[in-house]
């Protein structure tokens, strides 16, 4: 859902709509489950489940006015927002190989 307000709100969207949640839920937890926008990173686009997956999956985002970011785009957001990351991981192996989604447990 962050991607979609970041399409359609931009930056200052996705930050005021994080902080609301904090300011309203102290000391809450948020699951935030994203997928990483590599798709310049050639290497990782030759994989399987990239070729037959992802790769219409970050087109269909450039229809749709979604918006994918990094991992290191969402650490920022996180601290400006006011969120303290508690962990970060992604999908085992055995699921989806390719790294590209990301899991985030935030306090609020």
């Amino acid at each position: 859902m962050l991607h979609e307000i970041l399409g359609q709100e931009g930056e200052r969207g996705v930050i005021d709509f994080l902080s609301k949640i904090r300011a309203e839920n102290r000391g809450a937890h948020v699951v935030v489950i994203e997928v990483s926008d590599q798709i310049d990173e050639a290497k990782q686009m030759q994989h399987g489940l990239a070729r037959a997956y992802y790769n219409p999956y970050y087109l269909l985002h450039y229809f749709t006015n979604q918006k994918l970011e990094t991992h290191e785009y969402w650490m920022s957001v996180f601290a400006r927002s006011g969120f303290e990351v508690l962990a970060r991981a992604t999908t085992s192996a055995e699921v989806d190989s390719t790294g590209l989604e990301l899991g985030y447990l935030l306090r609020a």
